[in-house]
């Protein structure tokens, strides 16, 4: 059964949408950093691969990952991948990150924040409750600066216990209810985490 997607309109519901990290991630391996020229030609020939989403930098780190992210935008600014900037969940680095990826065509901001209990206790000192409230509200602001947010719910250091994130899933599900396409994307993270399947609304 097809789905509606806020970027890429009407899709099968099997088609796989590629989130390239290369820009971002990839950029931190040993030997791999880039300059601006370097990037923008990377961002091309990741767009001619015909990815569906770039993950250009991360604005805040520097003023020159901004300048790359805002460069990369610029690049695609009347068609081409989804921009996508990085951001933690304060207001500071979702707008510095809304600014970067203004002028793309398409635009979203990856938000994330640390959920593993270790992680909220000692990094973040919060209750497990502050911290779906600041996802909410990050990806809130997020959506008011771009087409879409998503946001990384993740368990640091790859353990296996999902529980966080499914509480964070459900809670984040039953405030967004009234959003039929994000209520989707949280119901459909929740399944997967779970293993199972869903049907489509």
């Amino acid at each position: 059964m097809p789905i509606q997607h806020p970027s890429f309109g009407t899709l099968d519901d099997d088609r796989i949408i590629i989130f390239d990290t290369t820009l971002r991630d990839g950029e931190q391996s040993p030997g791999f950093s880039m300059n601006l020229e370097e990037k923008l030609r990377m961002a091309e020939a990741l767009a001619e691969l015909g990815i569906d989403v770039m993950e250009a930098g991360f604005p805040i780190a520097s003023p020159g990952d901004f300048e790359s992210v805002r460069a990369i935008a610029e690049r695609f600014a009347k068609d081409g991948p989804v921009i996508c900037g990085l951001a933690r969940t304060s207001p500071a680095d979702i707008l510095r990150a809304a600014e970067a990826v203004k002028p793309a065509a398409r635009k979203r901001i990856h938000t994330f924040v640390s959920t593993s209990p270790l992680h909220m206790r000692v990094k973040l000192r919060m209750e497990p409750e502050e911290v779906l409230e600041l996802v909410t509200s990050s990806v809130s602001l997020a959506r008011q600066h771009t087409d879409e947010s998503l946001p990384a719910i993740g368990k640091r250091f790859g353990g296996r216990d999902h529980s966080t994130v499914l509480h964070a899933c459900r809670r984040a599900s039953e405030r967004i209810a009234s959003d039929p396409e994000a209520f989707a994307a949280v119901r459909d993270i929740t399944a997967a985490l779970r293993g199972e399947e869903t049907e489509a609304l």
